[in-house]
């Protein structure tokens, strides 16, 4: 990151988009040596296992903290229709708790029915109500039960009063302690259990099961999740951390590593090393970041699952003109050809004169090869010639240059000389990837073809470049700009592309 440059952009409130990763099922626990009295066992179901059942049009989303795992499921309000199951797979006596993400919009009366055995061993349900507007990101107790394997499980619907939550259940056992290593593969039981591996199987210790970059004994040796890309949630992943030196146990994302005045967070946005101040992105880039709006423009409440994507626009605010003017006394200035002369008989021109090439076939030809250019920056190009009754009219001037897409471009512009000398007159506009141009200029006309000088002018397009950014991203690195001030603001569309005001613009320079 060049790290001097970098926006942040700000609706009046918001919340900032977090991401984490996925959870695994449980193990059977008739497999497991027995275990002392007294410890616990934790069993954490998320809507990612295979213990996980949805009916109904539920949208997956991230973009509030808080979860277990890759995401959590968001629907809302409604008849019930929808609903969400975790199934339990195992026998025992648990302590039941529910997590979400609290909003605003979150339902206050959202009902989660737990199926379980009663004294008699007869299922039987019973209904706990909570409100989703409180107490997200922590594990909410919905009781003690006694569960089986066939019935044992949690449900809840959308029949609530706002936006329910489907994330995660947890069923708590109180167990032995489990500090042995059953299947020798460098992983305690406890910790496998705990994480919800299988610690009669030494298969899963080189495994990378939410794809953070570390294998599951190296999440048991960082005392990291291993279904949690992002243990700490500080927007950082374990993996990351851990190559860079970071404590991903610990939420350091504001902090900044290598004292270059940029937050670890912003650091690994960039692509950029938090613990190498000399680690930056190109010059001619920028890293922006902004907060989820929390309203859109005509004022309603605007949920973040309820945001599709984000619009980034930016452009160009001011320029410095940066002009090149080559005329035929140049050294960029090349003629060939029989019959080329030089002429300062008619008034207008630049220099001490201007070249002339009397009417023919294309056999004589000048041209002014520019090699100075700004790539990436856009030109007018302009051309001068003196005007008489003998000149041709259908002058032709071609300017080739390489796009900004690769591609090799011959644009070609006819003039009539007869009218217009003595005058910068405008031929066209381009914008090239290479600091060299070519601007040519035969005699294959019907008349005097003048060649007395050419102009390069940048200039400022108002028209700003859109980009589409994911809803679950907060930060974009901009690239590929040239110097001079640039403007950046960003807003929020929702699911029926109802957008939120822009917010606030933020400019900053590119040197």
């Amino acid at each position: 990151m060049n790290k001097r440059r970098k926006a942040v952009l700000v609706f009046a409130s918001g919340s900032l988009v977090a991401g984490c990763s996925g959870i695994q099922p449980k193990v059977d626990l008739g497999k497991l040596p027995a275990t002392a009295a007294g410890a616990e066992a934790e069993y954490v179901i998320d809507n990612t296992n295979i213990g996980f059942y949805a009916d109904g049009e539920w949208k997956q989303s991230s973009v509030s903290s808080g979860y277990i795992g890759t995401d959590y499921l968001a629907g809302e309000a409604g008849s019930g229709r929808k609903t969400a199951t975790w199934n339990l797979n195992i026998v025992k006596q648990f302590e039941v708790y529910a997590r979400w993400t609290s909003h605003p919009n979150r339902g206050s009366n959202v009902k989660y029915i737990v199926h379980h055995l009663n004294d008699s061993d007869i299922l039987t349900t019973s209904s706990v109500e909570v409100n989703q507007r409180k107490s997200g990101g922590e594990w909410v107790k919905l009781g003690t039960y006694r569960m089986s394997a066939l019935t044992g499980r949690v449900t809840v619907s959308d029949n609530a009063n706002g936006y329910v939550i489907a994330d995660a259940i947890m069923f708590k056992e109180v167990k032995g302690d489990l500090s042995i290593d059953s299947d020798n593969d460098g992983m305690v039981d406890s910790w496998e259990l705990e994480n919800g591996l299988d610690p009669t199987s030494a298969l899963d210790a080189e495994l990378d099961s939410d794809q953070d970059g570390l294998t599951n004994l190296q999440e048991s040796l960082a005392l990291t999740d291993p279904f949690d890309a992002d243990t700490d949630r500080d927007g950082l992943s374990d993996g990351y951390e851990v190559g860079e030196g970071l404590d991903p146990a610990k939420n350091d994302s504001n902090q900044d590593a290598d004292g270059d005045g940029y937050s670890n967070l912003q650091e690994y946005l960039a692509g950029t090393k938090p613990t190498n101040a000399d680690s930056v992105l190109p010059k001619n880039a920028v890293l922006v970041s902004w907060e989820a709006p929390t309203s859109r423009a005509d004022g309603s409440e605007l949920g973040p699952e309820e945001i599709d994507y984000y619009e980034l626009l930016y452009n160009k605010s001011s320029s410095e003109n940066f002009e090149i003017i080559s005329d035929d006394e140049s050294i960029e200035f090349i003629e060939y050809g029989p019959s080329i002369s030089r002429s300062s008989s008619t008034d207008g021109y630049v220099g001490s004169g201007y070249t002339v090439m009397p009417s023919g076939s294309g056999e004589s030809v000048v041209s002014w090869s520019i090699d100075n250019v700004k790539v990436l920056t856009s030109y007018k190009l302009f051309a001068r010639w003196t005007s008489y009754p003998n000149r041709a009219t259908n002058a032709e001037y071609e300017l080739r240059y390489v796009s900004v897409d690769g591609r090799e471009v011959n644009e070609k512009f006819l003039v009539n000389q007869r009218y217009g000398g003595g005058e910068w007159q405008e031929l066209g506009t381009f914008q090239p990837q290479s600091s060299q141009v070519v601007i040519s200029l035969s005699n294959l006309a019907d008349g005097y073809v003048i060649a007395d000088a050419i102009r390069l002018e940048s200039y400022v397009s108002n028209d700003p470049v859109l980009v589409k950014i994911d809803s679950s991203d907060q930060a974009y690195v901009i690239r590929s700009l040239d110097k001079g001030d640039w403007v950046v603001k960003i807003r929020a569309v929702d699911l029926n592309g109802v957008a939120s005001d822009y917010s606030d613009p933020i400019v900053f320079v590119v040197e």
